[in-house]
């Protein structure tokens, strides 16, 4: 029995458009057949996962590359987020653990790797190719690091001031009103 004629998969329209479209055709999905995609039942999560390998397998050979996930600051964090178990706030049986992002930032550069950090220290982020600033859930601000940590969403964000070389804490009442 073929994936295409596993019971659990029949009936479901749009698995069928992908493979002919996409496998046979050579063309991608639109935004909507994507979004009808996300949308299927959990049920033909198993045919979308077929599908999904067979079109790697086709664009991509058998090769795969194995990425890893890396705590850059494990444990012993200074900010005090009063729900964050990473605080230093907290007693922890979590070992604190803080990689050097210089040398970090340097050795993905030599290997071709991608770092993904959340950082509130804005000094880190300069050591960064690319900033991306989010702020209640949106991204305000994404560029080069001294674009991003110049500019006004930084200082809407963090409701802070660059004076001089130092950044200092805005008074609350000039937060979310200046220019």
């Amino acid at each position: 029995m073929t994936m295409q004629e596993d019971p659990a998969t029949t009936g479901y329209e749009i698995l069928e458009t992908a493979r002919r479209q996409v496998l046979e055709e050579g063309r991608g999905l639109t935004q909507e057949q994507l979004v009808e995609v996300l949308r299927l039942p959990d049920v033909a999560l198993p045919a979308a996962l077929q599908l999904a390998h067979e079109v790697r397998l086709r664009h991509c050979g058998e090769d795969v590359e194995v990425e890893g996930i890396v705590s850059i600051k494990t444990g012993g964090c200074p900010e005090d987020c009063h729900f964050c178990s990473q605080s230093g706030q907290f007693t922890s049986p979590v070992r604190a653990v803080w990689l050097n992002i210089p040398q970090l930032v340097q050795a993905a550069k030599e290997t071709a790797c991608a770092v993904i950090a959340s950082l509130h220290d804005l000094g880190q982020g300069a050591a960064f190719d690319r900033v991306v600033l989010v702020d209640g859930g949106h991204v305000t601000a994404d560029g080069r690091p001294a674009d991003v940590l110049s500019s006004h969403a930084l200082v809407e964000a963090f409701g802070v001031e660059k004076d001089g070389e130092r950044w200092r804490i805005r008074k609350p009442e000039d937060r979310r009103s200046s220019p």
